[in-house]
């Protein structure tokens, strides 16, 4: 029994030297009974840095009957090991003599395993990534210490509660129940959540779960979560802020475009007006009325007809300018609608300046997925543009406009062409600078091309093209994906 024992058994005089040693000291030192017998045991199984434990360990036993330690010793081929000692002293009565009883055992491989279990404990508390370990029905088994600073919630509030304590309910019950439906499949998910914090306050977060599995079988998840609440709410201040750059250059477009606007309802207004009185009065010696004068009401009526058509146009293309929604959100734009109104609320701007043609084919369709009131905005910018670029060449005669559409199959492109006044090199190279205007004081705020390019590049994955000749004339060309 002793030399078969599982354990490593020797028995060791009073001099400390090796009387007996069984097969599984053999192996555990890489040193057989023969050449360890009468061996001093400290000085063969430990270097100079192990001495002094091992005389402890022995001297401990001497004096209280017994000691057990872990101590670092030596094997035969110089490696270092570790192992667990139980040192009993008994009394040898036929020889009058103490002896020591050693069981030893080697721990080495339990102890690196501790040891890299406690660095990868260690690695996972020290995560800036948030990590959470369930069962298979999702009740919480592990959370590190970043999900106690994010949540509020300890260890030990969260411990044997399922997942959704930290749940928002802002999520489907869909939304659930495809998340369970991946990951009990064994496969990886991936999403986000608005978590809602002990304190009652929300965080942001994007989760990945992995299945764990053992022996093919699933057992529990492991979430590993990125808290992205100071992502959302930089995303959401520079929404705030391009919506108020937004709105701000919608206001100054509407400043400049008020006293045109009302010169444009004045003119229908002033022939209503004149065709009523004109009216009024042939009534009054209706029975002398010929048949020339029936002709003339009749063409007053036509006129007035047509004065009350133009300010009705002017009214729903203001509303369309300046109403949208509380939250906007993409529609299908016809693109062609929304130019025509730009141009009908623009008039007075370009019509002492410039003529303006609107080419299309008209078997073909201009629509996209997109925002309305944004791409008016951006239409109405470019439009006012040429028509300033036009007043600044200071012509003999009426300046050219042309805006042009072009289905691509994949994109349109809208391309608006003057022959104003152009721009150099480094002016072109500055013109989506907030607040960078080469128009005189008063005119445009100088947030117009900068906004437009934020809506058509970073709203509508589109892009702007300038192409401009100084004292010849500009070429912006805007393409919008049709998808």
């Amino acid at each position: 029994a002793f030399d078969e024992a599982p354990s490593g058994m020797m028995i060791i005089s009073e001099n400390f030297t090796v009387k007996k040693w069984n097969i599984s000291c053999e192996k555990i030192f890489g040193v057989n009974l023969i050449d360890s017998k009468n061996q001093n045991v400290i000085k063969l199984l430990s270097n100079e840095s192990q001495l002094r434990d091992m005389n402890a360990l022995f001297g401990q036993a001497l004096n209280q009957g017994q000691a057990e330690m872990v101590l670092e010793n030596v094997r035969s081929d110089h490696e270092c090991i570790i192992c667990r000692w139980h040192v009993n002293t008994a009394f040898d009565e036929l020889e009058q003599t103490h002896q020591f009883i050693c069981i030893v055992n080697d721990i080495t491989e339990g102890i690196k395993r501790n040891r890299e279990l406690s660095r990868v404990n260690k690695a996972i508390d020290q995560s800036k990534s948030i990590i959470v370990m369930a069962d298979i029905d999702g009740n919480i088994e592990y959370v590190n210490e970043i999900f106690t600073e994010v949540s509020g919630y300890s260890k030990d509030d969260v411990f044997g509660e399922n997942m959704n304590i930290v749940s928002s309910r802002e999520q489907t019950d869909d939304y659930y129940q495809t998340l369970w439906q991946t990951i009990k499949d064994g496969q990886v998910w991936e999403g986000e959540f608005h978590n809602k914090r002990k304190d009652g306050g929300f965080y942001w977060v994007d989760e990945t779960i992995y299945p764990v599995k053992e022996n093919g079988s699933i057992t529990g998840f492991v979430g590993i979560q990125n808290d992205t609440t100071k992502e959302k709410e930089l995303t959401n201040l520079n929404l705030n802020l391009k919506n108020r750059l937004f709105e701000q250059d919608k206001v100054a477009s509407l400043g400049l475009l008020s006293s045109g606007i009302m010169h444009e309802i004045n003119n229908p207004l002033s022939f209503i007006q004149g065709n009523i009185k004109y009216i009024i009065e042939q009534f009054e010696d209706f029975e002398n009325l010929v048949k020339e004068d029936i002709i003339d009401l009749h063409d007053a009526f036509l006129d007035i007809d047509k004065g009350v058509t133009q300010i009705k146009d002017i009214a729903e293309g203001l509303k369309k300018y300046i109403f949208k929604g509380s939250v906007e959100e993409k529609e299908i734009v016809d693109l062609i609608d929304e130019i025509k109104t730009v141009l009908i609320l623009a008039k007075n701007e370009y019509k002492y300046h410039a003529n303006v043609r609107l080419r299309y084919l008209e078997d073909k369709k201009y629509e996209i997925n997109g925002y309305a009131s944004k791409l008016k905005q951006v239409f109405m910018n470019f439009v006012i543009n040429a028509a300033h670029a036009i007043e600044s060449s200071n012509k003999d005669e009426l300046g050219n406009i042309t805006i042009e559409l072009v289905n691509l199959s994949s994109e349109i492109m809208i391309q608006i062409t003057d022959d104003g006044c152009g721009m150099s090199t480094e002016t072109i190279e500055r013109i989506y600078e907030p607040l960078f205007t080469t128009k005189k004081e008063g005119v445009g705020s100088g947030l117009g091309l900068s906004v437009s390019r934020q809506i058509i590049e970073e709203d509508h994955n589109g892009l702007i093209i300038c192409e401009s000749v100084l004292n010849k004339g500009t070429v912006f060309k805007i393409k919008l994906p049709t998808n």
